[in-house]
């Protein structure tokens, strides 16, 4: 007869085991330091889609989500944001994506998500699906009080960087970097989360780029022109409100605000040569052929030189440069 042989088997308590759900599939980027999942829970893209438009792109932290909310709704056109989300904080971020889609429907329709996180902190999933069921109302709740496992203190390291003091760098360049790859339009806005911009920014922009023949699908557009463009970029002057201030809808509300210093030019006290090549005072006194002074009229628009030092947020060409992502604190980007 065939004789069989047991082996001792240890039982297994799961109280004692840290089981953990991965996931699979992400891409390393350039530098083999960090996954990264292109369009994360992607549902396809409308038909609706078109490129002769202009993407906001973002990035941000499991934390922050909410903040998205007002973004989505004010900008109510394609976004491209990347979510930096290491251990627990990629499965808050899966639930939180479906949740914002369930109760806010223009993130379904017009936002692409990209999910971040470090090799040597790989997405835990363990805790996903803790949003199943919930009414917007907790939803919202659990979006404005989830800690992530970066909301630490700030700290200076030892190399004088400034990091996470529970030591997760955040790689800035790689972030962005990410969200405007994910891009499908021509044109791209990079902001910083915690930035609204004007409501009419987009629509004017597109008008303005149609009006002058920047778009690449412009069969009617001049070869010089197109190369002009591809070699351009749009500033967009940024402004400060007190917190107790509603947003401004016209530019003349706006310009009365920095009079009577209800408002101020970004960074004009932390960093006031930061901006100093916009020039806010030449923007600020040009209004467009109506009269009525729209914040993003066409007769706001004027040549300025660069400027070797200038913390600028821009509309360009998607394709007209890219961030250095082995600087994970600094804006260095790739030269013209």
């Amino acid at each position: 007869g065939v004789q069989t042989c047991a082996l001792p088997i240890s039982p297994i308590n799961p109280d004692e085991v840290d089981f953990e759900r991965v996931l699979t599939g992400a891409a390393l980027d350039s530098s083999k330091d960090y996954y990264v999942h292109r369009f994360y829970k992607g549902e396809g893209f409308s038909l609706d889609m078109e490129a002769r438009d202009v993407t906001l792109s973002v990035h941000t932290t499991a934390d922050h989500l909410a903040e998205l909310i007002e973004l989505a709704t004010v900008w109510n056109g394609p976004m491209s944001i990347s979510i930096f989300a290491p251990g627990a904080d990629a499965a808050f971020t899966d639930d939180a994506i479906d949740g914002m889609r369930l109760c806010w429907p223009v993130l379904r329709d017009t936002v692409n998500f990209h999910l971040i996180y470090p090799k040597e902190k790989p997405a835990n999933m363990s805790t996903a699906g803790s949003f199943a069921y919930l009414p917007c109302k907790d939803i919202t709740r659990r979006l404005m009080t989830y800690k992530s496992v970066t909301q630490t203190d700030f700290a200076a390291g030892s190399n004088g960087n400034y990091q996470m003091s529970n030591s997760i760098m955040y790689p800035h360049n790689l972030m962005r970097n990410v969200a405007r790859q994910g891009v499908l339009t021509e044109f791209v806005i990079s902001i910083d989360l915690g930035m609204i911009p004007s409501p009419n920014l987009r629509r004017s922009f597109v008008k303005f780029a149609a009006k002058n023949s920047l778009f690449m699908s412009n069969q009617t557009a001049q070869s010089s022109i197109l190369q002009k463009s591809k070699r351009s970029i749009y500033v967009i002057p940024i402004f400060e409100i007190r917190s107790e201030i509603e947003p401004f809808t016209s530019k003349a509300a706006l310009v009365s605000a920095v009079e009577i210093k209800n408002a101020r030019p970004f960074m004009s006290e932390t960093c006031w040569f930061c901006q100093k090549a916009t020039d806010y005072e030449r923007w600020e006194k040009l209004s467009d052929n109506s009269g009525s002074h729209s914040i993003t009229g066409s007769a706001t628009n004027y040549d300025v030189d660069v400027a070797y030092f200038w913390g600028v947020y821009v509309d360009f060409d998607k394709s007209l440069f890219r961030l250095d992502s082995l600087f994970k604190n600094l804006d260095q980007k790739t030269p013209f």
